[in-house]
């Protein structure tokens, strides 16, 4: 997708880590990346990784307010939701 779509298409890779070399590859599929990482994966050194490298990272499947304050003070741009009850839940 990334050699027909290139920069038009926004990225972003499911997993449970983050890694420089992840980091790396990622960021060979165009300019708009970001990791999508199993909530409770998510830990601040690897937000921080990623963010020093300049790809942001989302959560997902994550259906408690609680989680989502905290994982967006740790700089966690992104919620992938089931549970319609948290609409409009932060602005």
């Amino acid at each position: 997708m990334a050699e027909i779509a290139g920069d038009t298409i926004r990225y972003g890779y499911c997993c449970k880590d983050v890694t420089r070399e992840e980091i790396a590859w990622l960021k060979t599929l165009g300019t708009d990346v970001y990791f999508d990482l199993l909530y409770t994966k998510i830990t601040r050194e690897k937000v921080e990784l990623a963010l020093e490298h300049g790809v942001n990272v989302e959560a997902w499947i994550i259906n408690d307010f609680e989680s989502i304050i905290r994982l967006s003070e740790m700089g966690v741009t992104g919620f992938t939701t089931d549970y319609y009850m948290l609409d409009n839940c932060i602005f």
